[in-house]
């Protein structure tokens, strides 16, 4: 039977308001004893860090995109600056392709989500299912990328110098895990 009597459960975002959207597939899940129908989920979007939330779903959504505001730097006074490399985000193999980069102070790196699946670009060690796939060098910002959609980008400019371990918050227990070393 297709779980929705209770709340759907993603790795890091246990105990996370999450808002799914997707389509019923076209086989039986072969791992559910009565055969439902799979649930393809095609946008994973999490609304709040807990599922105690006392507010309406709108204030939600106004709260995460303040948030997401200025931490970005795809905004339309960076949106001229060329990357310096480009990461491809895959779906079937689950990597950042390059997954190790070098880059000079100052450069930006965009990641596309090039597959049909859900990806994020994560440099937060207290999201990460185990803090230690994380490293940022001292001084270094943290960094989240959220859900990135398929078709979508991600762009973060690296003005501190030293090494970045980040992660995909979604397959980091397939091991999808990037390192950026940035040199002066």
């Amino acid at each position: 039977m297709l779980l929705t009597e209770n709340p759907l459960l993603f790795a890091n975002h246990k105990n996370a308001l999450v808002h799914l959207t997707g389509h019923l597939g076209p086989g039986p899940d072969i791992y559910d004893p009565d055969h439902s129908p799979v649930f393809v989920i095609e946008t994973i979007e999490k609304l709040a860090a807990t599922c105690d939330v006392k507010v309406s779903l709108t204030e939600l959504r106004k709260q995460g995109k303040q948030k997401a505001e200025p931490e970005s730097t795809s905004s339309a006074a960076t949106r001229h600056i060329r990357p310096a490399v480009v990461v491809d985000m895959t779906g079937s193999l689950l990597v950042f392709e390059p997954a190790n980069i070098k880059i000079k102070a100052g450069q930006t790196v965009m990641w596309k989500n090039s597959s049909h699946e859900v990806h994020t670009v994560t440099a937060d060690p207290t999201v990460a299912t185990n803090a230690k796939d994380v490293v940022l060098p001292k001084g270094a910002k943290q960094f989240d990328s959220g859900y990135l959609n398929p078709g979508r980008t991600f762009e973060q400019t690296f003005r501190t110098p030293g090494t970045y371990r980040y992660v995909c918050t979604l397959h980091e227990a397939q091991r999808m895990v990037g390192q950026i070393i940035v040199k002066p």
